[in-house]
């Protein structure tokens, strides 16, 4: 595995230089508390959006992500966690989401 540095280093140089980088990362980390009391919704959309930023443009994951919230019904768990076969193959064709059915 490489080491952080360097991961840091090239993201510095890809994104455009340090202050860019920071820019992009958040302002602030919430505390244990405050991510407790952090709705379950929340913290998959976030699990998911970080997922795909880490696959794809994040300027393309930006502009899809309303489609996102919507084509997964605002990331409800229970919702989500019963998703049919049909659910899914129809997520593979919904142009509201980044899709590859393969």
């Amino acid at each position: 595995m490489k080491p952080f540095a360097d991961i840091y280093a090239r993201a510095q140089h890809r994104k455009g230089g340090e202050e860019a980088l920071q820019a992009l990362l958040p302002s602030k980390i919430k505390t244990p508390p405050e991510l407790r009391k952090t709705p379950s919704d929340r913290i998959l959309s976030a699990m998911t959006l970080a997922i795909f930023q880490a696959g794809f443009s994040w300027k393309v994951v930006q502009t899809k992500w309303p489609g996102f919230e919507e084509a997964f019904w605002k990331f409800n768990i229970k919702r989500c966690a019963f998703m049919s076969p049909e659910d899914v193959e129809s997520l593979c064709v919904d142009a509201r989401v980044i899709r590859n059915g393969h």
